[in-house]
């Protein structure tokens, strides 16, 4: 009983999780075809090219420093 519910609490955080990530793969497209055709082209993006990428959708203080 225990481990049945543990395993629907996982599925349920799960599915949920992956709701997330495909709604913010389709509000962000755009952004998301540019670094991949940057990365296709160059293989590698700086972090500051990064940053100026995503300057508009993720505050500076949110992003991760190198």
């Amino acid at each position: 009983k225990v481990a049945q519910k543990i395993d629907e609490e996982i599925s349920n955080f799960l599915n949920s999780a992956l709701k997330t990530a495909a709604e913010i793969c389709r509000k962000y497209r755009q952004k998301l075809e540019i670094i991949a055709q940057q990365l296709i082209k160059a293989e590698t993006i700086e972090q500051e090219e990064f940053n100026t990428l995503v300057a508009d959708i993720i505050p500076a203080q949110k992003r991760v420093r190198a």
